[in-house]
């Protein structure tokens, strides 16, 4: 039995199931799932695992008819299935679940709230100060106004190079101020520009909680061999955008951050990690930079949805 029917077969046992997804790919799949920090130890959840799904190529028709010589149209609009195109997709499994894992809860209490609000009243006064007059030229004048200004607010800010030139335009943009001179006239006391600082109590160490991340994903079988890796992740993300297309994704929960609705999960023989074109690797033994080199290549594989699996 080849490396392809040998996974399908273990994926289709529950009992073989679980022991296909090590920690390592739980923890990957995640990581393209959601933009979370958790922690193991990890659980698969196969609440639905359907093999062999089928996934048909769709297409819509639209247009109108109507008799001849008649003003009146009818609107037609018609759904297609496997009707030219490219070939179904092959999903070796469609996996809808979860995967428990644990995040540390945030416990810490404010313990001081400090607010401070630049002055920004006699800003003329200060410029007449330092130049004897105000500068009849209003471009001089503007730059005068606006290196007084934002020096008041800077002074306010624990790190005050952060506010920058672009910082305080768009500011001045977000309050409808076209210049300093217009903020000053027009918005001087409607318009306020506040800086606050937090202070925190250290917070005490607490178990960690597991949670249950839903997770819906299509998983892949693919043996090494002829295996071209950038036509491969065209074709998943077109698979995932096709699953998307006909319903089948995981409910948003906007307070999980999900970074893709519809994953897509790869599983390969670990000795495609053999190859030191992968990068990663250095000093150790074979399987140390195996291991180096599928942690680099699942980093930048969640970011593009896919999950990492290998199997020995």
């Amino acid at each position: 039995m080849n490396f392809e029917d040998s996974v399908f077969v273990r994926l289709a046992d529950t009992t073989t199931r679980s022991p296909l997804f090590d920690q390592p790919a739980l923890e990957q799949i995640l990581a393209a799932a959601y933009d979370i920090q958790v922690q193991g130890p990890f659980n698969a959840l196969f609440d639905q695992f359907e093999m062999g799904y089928a996934l048909s190529q769709q297409g819509i028709i639209e247009g109108m008819w109507g008799g001849v010589g008649s003003p009146d149209r009818m609107q037609a609009r018609l759904l297609t299935a496997n009707l030219g195109g490219t070939p179904p997709g092959r999903i070796d499994a469609l996996w809808r679940g979860a995967i428990v894992a644990r995040v540390a809860p945030a416990n810490s209490r404010i313990t001081a709230a400090e607010t401070r609000t630049p002055d920004l009243e006699n800003i003329d006064a200060d410029v007449v100060a330092a130049l004897g007059a105000l500068p009849g030229d209003p471009l001089l004048l503007e730059q005068e106004r606006r290196q007084r200004v934002l020096a008041r607010i800077r002074a306010t800010l624990d790190q005050p190079d952060a506010f920058t030139e672009n910082s305080f335009d768009r500011w001045l943009a977000t309050v409808g101020a076209a210049s300093t001179g217009d903020l000053l006239a027009r918005f001087r006391m409607t318009a306020y520009s506040s800086a606050m600082r937090v202070a925190f109590a250290p917070s005490a160490p607490l178990a960690p909680t597991p949670i249950r991340l839903p997770i819906t994903a299509a998983v892949l079988v693919r043996d090494s061999a002829n295996l071209a890796i950038g036509q491969w992740l065209a074709d998943s993300k077109t698979l995932a955008e096709r699953l998307q297309n006909t319903g089948i994704e995981t409910p948003h929960d906007p307070a999980l951050r999900p970074r893709h609705a519809v994953l897509v999960i790869w599983i390969v023989p670990d000795t495609l990690f053999d190859d030191a074109d992968w990068p990663g690797g250095g000093a150790g033994n074979a399987a140390a930079q195996r291991a180096i080199r599928r942690a680099a290549a699942g980093t930048w594989l969640a970011r593009e949805g896919i999950g990492l699996v290998t199997i020995d």
